[in-house]
């Protein structure tokens, strides 16, 4: 992986979690949805490569597709890490 492909992976990444944060009911706050995204980004890079999809290299299929990673990432850990009421 590039260089430059890191860094954008982290912007798309960045803003999908940014753009996630009000519609995913979690307790991470803004921070830490940031973090899921950039984390959710590379995990959909990863997996979304090795299923042969490509989101056309245009920056809203990027976008969309760190959404889908950030969106796995977030259910997993709150299936995990207990609500507090």
């Amino acid at each position: 992986m590039e260089l430059l492909a890191i860094i954008i992976t982290l912007i798309y990444g960045a803003i999908a979690g940014w753009l996630l944060q009000p519609f995913k009911n979690n307790n991470f706050g803004l921070t830490g949805s940031v973090i899921i995204g950039i984390i959710g980004g590379f995990i959909s890079y990863l997996l979304l490569f090795k299923m042969g999809i490509n989101t056309a290299g245009g920056w809203l299929g990027n976008i969309l597709g760190a959404a889908f990673g950030a969106l796995i990432l977030m259910s997993i850990l709150n299936l995990f890490i207990s609500r507090r009421v």
